[in-house]
């Protein structure tokens, strides 16, 4: 009777050892599938933004200057669509804070024509992009963007703007919500994927 019941007893602690197993199995290869999940260019945004973070690199450029940070209508039309359209919950949240935010104090303001940017022949600078230049050019400031093709172009046709260019960076929070609500328990993973990548 000893012998059977030390025999049940192992049987009952490898059956649980087994279990234990199995589930360490499952939510390692569903942390895998999750990852694997996010596309590998966001995954390559969100090391870039680890080493050189844009948002850093915008917000040291209009710290302190209230009422001198300015947004032209197409560009808040093109970010909000966007937004609309592929950002996530916490991205759409930190744009309305952004916005919304006294100390920094961003005004939108009317597009501006620019005579220098009207002349540029180019097809790189579509509409929307002209508008933006053109608004900066015209009020004579500093236009932060990712758009250094647009930048190129500008100076090829003999048109120095004044740009900050930071790194160029994706809406992540639709992808990462998608692959969190496909692999719960990997959530860890597509959440930390997300902090890394959005700025």
């Amino acid at each position: 009777q000893q012998q059977q019941q030390h025999q049940q007893r192992q049987s009952s602690t490898s059956g649980k050892r087994m279990s234990t197993t199995l589930n360490t199995i499952a939510t390692a290869t569903t942390a895998a599938a999750a990852a694997a999940a996010i596309p590998q260019h966001i995954r390559s945004l969100a090391n870039n933004e680890e080493r050189f973070k844009a948002a850093d690199i915008i917000m040291e450029a209009i710290k302190g200057k209230k009422g001198r940070v300015f947004i032209c209508e197409s560009a808040i039309n093109c970010i909000e669509r966007i937004f609309a359209a592929v950002g996530g919950s916490k991205e759409r949240k930190r744009l309305k804070a952004l916005l919304e935010n006294d100390a920094i104090g961003i005004e939108i303001v009317k597009n501006k024509i620019s005579e220098r940017i009207s002349r540029i022949q180019s097809k790189k600078l579509k509409k929307e992009t002209r508008e933006v230049f053109s608004t900066g050019d015209s009020i004579g400031a500093v236009t932060i963007t990712s758009n250094a093709a647009a930048v190129r172009s500008a100076r090829h046709a003999g048109v120095h703007l004044k740009v900050l260019l930071h790194p160029a960076r994706a809406l992540v929070g639709h992808i990462i919500a998608k692959a969190a609500a496909d692999y719960p328990l990997a959530a860890s993973v597509t959440s930390n994927s997300s902090h890394a990548a959005s700025a």
